[in-house]
């Protein structure tokens, strides 16, 4: 099972590689001479990685939202109820 240090670890490391991958191209096209393959070869999977992100957090949130909206809901119409009855016993016994 997962832990979140392992997680964060985990996470830690794909930031790292990214990061390297980042600095391999910078690295390979301002060389002299310039080497454009590896430029590329290291630049293009680092920038997908770089935007992937981005659309797997949102499907993963629609998904989560998906799931946690109704325990809201229904958490709300909870609420909504205890504060009716208690305005109701408050009316009732205010006189």
């Amino acid at each position: 099972m997962l832990t979140v240090n392992a997680l964060t670890s985990a996470d830690s490391v794909i930031k790292q590689s990214l990061l390297l991958q980042m600095a391999l191209s910078v690295f390979a096209v301002t060389s002299s001479p310039a080497r454009i393959v590896l430029c590329v070869v290291f630049g293009i999977p680092a920038i997908i990685c770089w935007i992937l992100p981005v659309f797997i957090y949102k499907a993963t949130y629609k998904k989560r939202e998906a799931v946690v909206a109704p325990i809201i809901e229904k958490k709300y119409d909870e609420i909504h109820e205890i504060c009716s009855k208690g305005y109701k016993y408050y009316m009732n016994n205010d006189r």
